[in-house]
């Protein structure tokens, strides 16, 4: 009896190695990722597609490094507003073109708790990069000044 009870232990203790090897290593690694060269700054940035998921992410917003970065890829062009959820963190954000050319800016927006203060650009966009409060003047960013980055494909469902 004792030897079954040691084997069901030992099937639930590798049950759960397994389960968290996939949700801690294996997941996030599927993540759509790319590198986001502009001014003097490099992110290694998360890729969210769809505004459903975009809503979701900034919803979601997490702290990041200054070389980190959220990257929004939207399937049109408009006037895309962000905002930053209500947790003590600071955003900049970038809108670029369909060129990936800096059209719009905006420095240090603070987090706030629902409903959202929302910010908009005055320019339309195809792309919002999300990179931490302070990024901006830290890397020499600003308007007219063209990104570099190569979008990857949809690892997970976004579209």
């Amino acid at each position: 009896m004792k030897k079954g009870i040691s084997l069901w232990i030992i099937i639930c203790a590798v049950m759960g190695v397994v389960v968290f090897v996939v949700t801690q290593v294996i997941v996030p690694s599927l993540q759509n990722k790319t590198t986001v060269r502009l001014a003097d700054g490099v992110f290694t940035t998360r890729v969210w597609y769809g505004e459903r998921n975009i809503m979701r992410a900034m919803d979601d917003s997490r702290d990041l490094r200054l070389d980190q970065a959220d990257l929004y890829v939207y399937d049109a062009t408009d006037e895309w507003p962000v905002w930053v959820a209500g947790n003590g963190l600071r955003r900049d954000f970038v809108w670029l073109d369909s060129n990936k050319r800096v059209v719009y800016i905006l420095k240090n927006a603070p987090s706030s708790e629902k409903p959202h203060k929302t910010y908009s650009p005055v320019e339309k966009a195809v792309y919002v990069l999300a990179v931490p409060g302070g990024a901006i003047d830290a890397k020499g960013l600003f308007v007219s000044k063209t990104a570099k980055f190569d979008l990857p494909e949809i690892v997970t469902e976004g579209k």
